[in-house]
């Protein structure tokens, strides 16, 4: 069976990551939550994906009239 190395590697750093926490979910999460809140750049939400494609469809159907 093929082994894709993108893949592998991936797992191989959650596993390493999981293990840093001690195999804890919730210290992995606040863990997420830390790297979040001090990410220096822009962390696009869910909604702000959802209001931008609605927006965008509704600009589309502006030009089509």
């Amino acid at each position: 069976m093929f082994k894709d190395p993108i893949v592998e590697e991936v797992r191989r750093a959650r596993e390493e990551i999981f293990a840093e926490c001690g195999y804890d979910l919730h210290k992995l999460l606040e863990r997420d939550r830390q790297i979040l809140k001090d990410w220096p750049g822009k962390v696009v939400t869910k909604e702000e994906l959802l209001r931008d494609r609605q927006a965008r469809k509704q600009k589309d159907q502006g030009d089509r009239e």
